[in-house]
């Protein structure tokens, strides 16, 4: 027992569910972003030709322009954003940090050992260090985005 009346055990139990809730709401998110985005690609283009032969004329090239306009900057946003990839990295290794929580819990591997709530905190704290460092990986260099904005402006027309 500790000062504050909680063991050492569900101190480290616990600190594992608030790390698996972060992760899990951090893949949630991405989850939603990237199916959003993912209908988006599919509903926008499609969308065109139709606005086309649909709409009046003056109105029918404006539509259009405008979700031309939308969907390149759905790409943009896409490739620095990584929806698809962020919400696969969170998915991961919430799904780690849920096997190795069962683990401790049932006592199995390392966690059979007497010191099972230190080895619980050290794989949290490895654990967050390397997604960090994956999730860095994913980050976009200054220079990309400059080339996807250099892009983007050639293919709407301003050079």
């Amino acid at each position: 027992m500790t000062n504050n009346g909680t063991t050492e055990t569900s101190r480290a139990l616990q600190e594992c569910n608030s790390v698996i809730e972060s992760i899990s709401k951090k893949a949630n998110k991405y989850k939603r972003w990237a199916r959003i985005s993912g209908v988006l690609l599919v509903l926008i283009p499609a969308s065109i030709p139709v606005a086309l032969l649909v709409l009046p004329d003056p109105f029918s090239k404006a539509v259009s322009a405008i979700l031309s306009a939308v969907l390149a900057g759905l790409g943009g946003w896409m490739g620095v954003e990584k929806p698809f990839e962020r919400w696969s990295l969170y998915r991961r290794y919430h799904r780690a940090f849920e096997a190795e929580r069962l683990r401790f819990q049932h006592k199995i591997g390392r966690y059979s050992e007497k010191n099972a709530e230190s080895m619980l905190i050290e794989m949290l704290a490895e654990g967050q260090v390397r997604l960090h460092a994956e999730w860095e990986g994913l980050l976009p260099e200054s220079s990309d985005v400059l080339n996807q904005l250099q892009t983007a402006g050639q293919i709407g027309g301003v050079p």
